[in-house]
């Protein structure tokens, strides 16, 4: 702390900016270990104050949830301090005197409402433009247009830390725009290329979706990693096959995509989103929802033709929602890294015809002994699991398991010595494995919300002594409370399993 306050707070006031700032304390795991005396966190909190920053927070590697809570609530900030930038008044060391800014904006009033100060730009904001020759260097693909000359049809200018890409509006012709890993703030010049079919904006500072005008036959856009927090209404763009808005900060599903008939593969990963809404009706194959805050997948019945769905790493407890009827096309699912418990959660799957390729791990439910012979019984049509070819062999060893042969074995015996009594030399059987899971689990079929790690003793240690997982959840409830709750003056403890 001697360092924040003498060097390091210092140093960050003296930029001037205005954006909001946290104190992370590393190595929060070593706090209370013997040998090892650590600061009190009131005093950390009250130095945090002293500096302005909007919280205190606290992480270790030991414990990788609370290194994902202090990167969400960054993430979060950041989305919040973004979208208000065009209420917030400009700042008076860059406004310009009245009679040159009624000279260089005549029409500020009427375009006000159109452009956000986040995408209004003045030579200060601009340090890097693209330049004609830049943009010719960049070009490549000679081909036909639509009015039947030979031109060259794409650019890229990617990783090039460009501020504005004006010079692109002569080359009317381009229908391949890469424009990906700069610092544009707007796509407005695009909206001249009326002619672009394929887009890729993606690891930029844009804030909405809809800052270019729509060209004519737009088919993919990939505007994945910016700042957008709102889908957007996308209705304009008719022949529109792909968008990728992953790594964004969209919070719901709007009903933007309603009229996109065509759209055919969607990327949402890496946002806010906690339910699936207005997809009725899309044509959609392939959607990705994965790293949202999804708790069911209610909603995804609409998607009929859907062949691929990806919602790993959300806090999904049940796929019941899953239903051949309603999507059965369905060749890839990839549900891992949620909460999937129940072995007869991965029964439920077995009435879809097609589903070839499965993702499960990691979730308690791998976890039960012989996992994978279990849901190989249960769905033989699968070709890989976990990201693992599926061999015929293991097919068969997994039916042996649950005797698929059993009664074939015994009768033949019969028939051959019949003086003779059978006996079942199988080194594993469907009942000995009821029992290890009775025996770990304390239940047949569920490996409970923590897998291995049981509170109540068994894998996880003796009865009372809290798993890594918990003592993070707890740590967390704690910096909730101390900083207030949500809302404020109430610590949720009541939808926390308590250790």
């Amino acid at each position: 702390l001697l360092h924040l306050k003498e060097r390091y707070g210092p140093m960050h006031m003296s930029t001037g900016s205005e954006a909001p700032t946290f104190v992370v304390g590393l190595k929060s795991d070593l706090r209370g270990a013997q040998g090892h005396p650590c600061v009190e966190e009131d005093v950390c909190f009250e130095a945090a104050d002293r500096l302005g920053a909007l919280a205190y927070l606290e992480c270790s590697a030991v414990w990788p949830e609370s290194v994902q809570r202090v990167m969400e609530e960054a993430l979060a900030t950041a989305k919040d301090y973004y979208a208000v930038q065009w209420q917030l008044c400009p700042d008076p060391s860059f406004a310009a005197p009245d009679r040159l800014t009624t000279a260089a904006h005549p029409r500020d009033s009427e375009e006000q409402q159109f452009w956000l100060d986040h995408e209004r730009q003045n030579i200060s904001d601009d340090p890097r433009p693209v330049d004609q020759d830049t943009v010719r260097q960049s070009l490549s693909m000679l081909g036909r247009t639509s009015s039947r000359q030979t031109a060259y049809l794409r650019s890229d200018l990617s990783g090039l830390g460009l501020t504005s890409i004006d010079a692109l509006r002569p080359f009317q012709h381009l229908q391949f725009v890469n424009v990906s890993r700069n610092q544009l703030r707007t796509l407005e010049p695009l909206g001249a290329l009326r002619c672009m079919l394929h887009l890729n904006a993606s690891h930029n500072g844009l804030i909405r979706t809809q800052c270019f005008t729509a060209p004519d036959f737009l088919e993919t856009a990939d505007l994945s990693y910016n700042m957008i927090g709102d889908l957007g209404d996308w209705g304009v763009h008719k022949y529109l096959r792909e968008l990728n808005l992953r790594g964004n900060f969209i919070s719901r599903i709007g009903p933007g995509l309603l009229n996109n008939k065509e759209l055919k593969v969607l990327d949402l990963s890496e946002n806010h989103i906690s339910n699936i809404e207005n997809l009725d009706g899309l044509k959609l194959q392939e959607l990705y929802l994965a790293q949202n805050q999804l708790s069911s997948l209610k909603g995804v019945a609409a998607l009929q033709k859907l062949q691929s769905l990806d919602v790993r790493h959300n806090v999904i407890t049940s796929i019941a929602a899953l239903q051949a009827e309603d999507m059965p096309r369905l060749r890839k699912l990839c549900i891992s890294d949620n909460r999937i418990t129940q072995i007869a959660e991965v029964a439920g799957l077995e009435s879809f015809p097609f589903l070839c390729e499965l993702l499960l791990a990691p979730c308690p439910v791998v976890e039960l002994p012989y996992y994978r012979s279990q849901v190989l019984h249960r769905l033989p049509r699968l070709r890989s699991l976990d990201a693992s070819p599926v061999p015929a062999e293991e097919k068969v060893k997994a039916e042996i398991i649950y005797g698929c042969d059993a009664e074939a074995r015994e009768q033949i015996f019969t028939e051959l010595l019949p003086k003779e009594s059978f006996v079942d030399r199988r080194l594993v059987t469907q009942e000995q494995i009821a029992a290890h899971e009775v025996d770990t689990f304390g239940q047949e079929g569920d490996a409970g919300p923590y897998g291995g790690a049981n509170p109540a003793g068994g894998a996880g240690g003796p009865a009372g002594e809290r798993s890594r997982l918990q003592e993070a959840k707890l740590r967390q409830r704690l910096a909730v409370a101390r900083g207030g709750g949500e809302p404020t003056g109430v610590g949720d403890f009541e939808n926390f399993a308590a250790p």
